[in-house]
């Protein structure tokens, strides 16, 4: 393996890190996802075999006696599936739980926004200034419009 060293980003020119090639140049993720992908793979090749060939032949070719029950085939990846959705259902549980109510302040709110009560009219021109509008306000103007086009 050649061994290839590359300097980091900061201003010490004193620090350097050692990353590890093959020959052929892959690094180490790549591998890994070369690895991952044959096991994947050749694990559906063995799950099919011992799922559809007939007990009979495989004791002929592998010599062995024992095999699981034909049933696992459904049960296993059903199990597998069942705890993957019970995963995702809880992870979106947790983050209902973590959202602040509906009412609270800080959920549409953030440590950016500004607040003027004047309106968020600068004095000194006709434009308003960025400011977020109080909800007081945006919630009167818009149910004054209502109100007013239901008395006509």
């Amino acid at each position: 393996m050649q061994k290839r060293i590359r300097k980091k980003r900061r201003s010490d020119s004193s620090n350097y890190s050692v990353t590890r090639e093959s020959k052929s140049g892959a690094t180490a993720e790549e591998l890994a996802g070369f690895v991952g992908y044959n096991t994947v793979i050749v694990s559906t090749v063995v799950y099919f075999a011992l799922t559809l060939v007939p007990d009979e032949m495989l004791r002929e070719y592998t010599h062995t006696d024992y095999f699981p029950a034909k049933e696992w085939a459904i049960t296993l990846p059903g199990f597998l599936l069942f705890t993957v959705l019970c995963a995702i259902a809880a992870y979106g549980f947790i983050a209902l739980s973590r959202t602040p109510p509906v009412d609270a302040l800080c959920a549409v709110t953030d440590n950016f926004s500004h607040s003027n009560d004047a309106l968020c009219v600068d004095s000194a021109s006709d434009t308003p200034a960025f400011c977020d509008i109080p909800l007081s306000q945006t919630t009167t103007a818009i149910l004054n419009d209502v109100l007013s086009s239901d008395a006509e």
